[in-house]
């Protein structure tokens, strides 16, 4: 169950402030990439923002089980 929440924690995260950051810069005139792209990517036919949310969510869990391992989270 907690590997579902990092999931989606990461997912969350990358579609609200990975694109969000990536809107505000194209809104701004610094990137010349649009957020949100929706154009089909391989091997699944899934909108790349999805694909990468997904990603987002893997990493989330890896990111989780990293910080679980690491004691009692003092430095």
């Amino acid at each position: 169950m907690i590997y579902l929440k990092a999931f989606i924690a990461g997912f969350a995260s990358t579609l609200v402030f990975h694109q969000g950051l990536l809107w505000l810069l194209y809104a701004g005139g610094f990137s010349p990439r649009a957020p949100w792209n929706l154009t089909p990517v391989p091997p699944l036919d899934v909108p790349a923002v999805i694909s990468l949310a997904f990603w987002g969510g893997a990493w989330g869990i890896a990111l989780w089980a990293l910080i679980g391992t690491s004691g009692d989270g003092a430095y």
